[in-house]
């Protein structure tokens, strides 16, 4: 289990269902239809106690699940398996959904942009959890942020672009010649 405080709220990422949780007064979110995975709970918690959001993640083997929390917005970016969803946290009302192709990876935050990355996409959101672009990359890939830039290197093909407008038509992947 995994706890952390964001302003008024309080959220708790654990392999386990929360116990003594009335689900009929909270919002439930079941992004993952695939039952045969490992279920992971985000529960999200008013400082008070009162819970506002569960979210029940269904984790690919080999991956973990991911939260993070974006203050003064109070939006929760979660993302597990394939599943990537943006929330508010006051609420629990869900902002965005989407499907990452294969597996999350990771979030992190940039400024004003916060960056998913998974196993074979890249994205930027904003930080009321709009997702403003995204690009297809290929294992092995990585990338770097300097100010306002990201550097996607991928299978030693290297691109920049501006953090907020995204790749636009550039190809992260680099096509491989026909033998």
């Amino acid at each position: 289990m995994f706890e952390v405080g964001a302003g008024a709220f309080r959220v708790t990422l654990s392999e386990e269902p929360p116990p003594g949780l009335d689900e009929r007064r909270v919002t439930v979110d079941r992004p993952s239809l695939d039952e045969d995975r490992p279920a992971r709970y985000v529960l999200v918690q008013r400082a008070s106690g009162a819970p506002t959001l569960l979210v029940i993640g269904r984790a690919r083997p080999g991956f973990a699940c991911g939260v993070h929390l974006t203050q003064p917005t109070g939006v929760l970016f979660f993302g597990c398996g394939e599943s990537i969803c943006t929330y508010d946290m006051a609420t629990g009302t869900k902002l965005h959904h989407d499907i990452t192709a294969y597996a999350f990876h990771s979030w992190s935050r940039h400024d004003d942009i916060v960056v998913m990355s998974g196993e074979l996409e890249v994205a930027g959101f904003s930080l009321e959890g709009v997702k403003l672009w995204s690009a297809t990359v290929e294992a092995p890939w990585d990338y770097t942020v300097t100010g306002d830039r990201i550097a996607t290197i991928v299978m030693g093909h290297r691109v920049e672009f501006g953090l907020r407008e995204g790749p636009g038509d550039a190809r992260l992947v680099q096509l491989r010649a026909r033998p």
